[in-house]
């Protein structure tokens, strides 16, 4: 999960994204998004899937490739 922690949060500053901006646009929490870049929690696959196309990055991209 580390790595999925540390994407999120790399991902998120390359578009230029805060959090709070980003868990609107996921209709999460700001609580639920810093529990999803520091690891605590895991978010569920329609997170993931909104991740993934508001980032513009692949599902590699977030948890295996370097």
């Amino acid at each position: 999960m580390k790595r999925l922690q540390t994407r999120i949060a790399l991902y998120r500053r390359i578009k230029g994204v805060n959090r709070t901006e980003l868990g609107r646009c996921l209709d999460c929490s700001y609580p639920a998004l810093m529990k999803y870049e520091s690891g605590d929690r895991m978010p569920l696959r329609e997170i993931v899937l909104k991740l993934l196309e508001l980032l513009d990055c692949g599902f590699d991209d977030l948890f295996f490739l370097s």
